[in-house]
């Protein structure tokens, strides 16, 4: 009987795991530092390691799986082996996919007639007002469209919309209204025809 370990599968393994690694190393040092720069969010950048923590749990599972199943020669330990391939391939591989499938798009320019700046001083938006105005535009008699675009690491985001939906007194009205609600906030600031980049 031979003694050695299945080498195709320990070279699946050593893979995946390579694999992990090299992803943890791209999620802590790329795509973290694109995060001041809006490319990635926080929530898409925890995703990612999340993905990359249990790719690594899965590779460390189907090693011992791979040193019991010799030990102990059982069908059960090969289906258990299957499953957690399985699960790297349906678990971490859907991460990985919605949590950078936006930076294989391309960058969209976006026409703001307005454009409402939700900015932070080292302390986050002023989440309460962000509410306040995002509620007011989803409300309000018209119903403009909008555009949440990330800005930044600590939540800064923009609400942009072309106003459309109104005339020049309408959006005049309009405007003025956002500015009175942003007036009580050093953390929002209102521009009027601005230009912002989109991400897919």
């Amino acid at each position: 009987m031979e003694n050695t370990l299945p080498k195709n599968k320990l070279i699946l393994i050593g893979l995946l795991g390579a694999i992990a690694v090299s992803l943890g190393a791209l999620g802590a040092h790329f795509l973290k530092s694109k995060l001041e720069t809006g490319l990635i969010t926080t929530d898409l950048l925890n995703g990612f390691d999340t993905a990359v923590k249990y790719q690594m749990y899965h590779v460390i599972a189907m090693l011992l799986l791979v040193v019991l199943a010799k030990l102990y020669p059982s069908k059960y330990f090969n289906w258990a082996y299957n499953l957690f391939l399985i699960g790297i391939l349906m678990f971490s591989g859907s991460l990985y996919f919605l949590c950078t499938r936006h930076l294989l798009g391309k960058d969209v320019k976006v026409q703001c007639r307005v454009a409402v700046s939700f900015i932070s001083f080292a302390s986050g938006i002023d989440g309460t007002k962000y509410d306040e105005i995002e509620n007011f535009i989803k409300n309000h008699p018209k119903k403009p469209a909008f555009d949440v675009i990330p800005m930044g690491r600590e939540g800064e985001r923009d609400i942009c919309m072309g106003l459309k939906e109104m005339n020049k007194d309408e959006q005049k009205a309009f405007i003025e209204e956002l500015n009175k609600l942003a007036k009580t906030s050093d953390r929002v600031k209102v521009n009027e025809n601005q230009e912002r980049v989109k991400r897919p």
